[in-house]
């Protein structure tokens, strides 16, 4: 990952492209379970949220809730909160 987003900084359209092609198309799929779920943010963790920036607008315009990024440290917390929310 950091490859691509070393040439997205140096100009690199044709990353850039697949960045927010890549945004759109994960957004699409998600959407149905966004949606039934009825979120009210998406969080993404993992590697790829140090290309979260590149993604992220075209991300948000498919599901129309925002998107933040996550830590797996807060993972365990995360799921402990909902289930006191439930």
């Amino acid at each position: 990952m950091a490859d691509a987003t070393k040439d997205i900084k140096h100009d690199n359209t044709l990353f850039a492209d697949m960045f927010c092609e890549f945004g759109r198309d994960l957004g699409q799929f998600l959407r149905p379970f966004v949606n039934d779920f009825a979120a009210d943010i998406f969080i993404v963790f993992g590697g790829i949220v140090g290309a979260i920036e590149y993604f992220k607008n075209k991300l948000e315009d498919q599901l129309n809730i925002p998107v933040s990024t996550g830590e797996v440290q807060n993972a365990a917390l995360m799921g402990a909160a909902r289930l006191f929310f439930i």
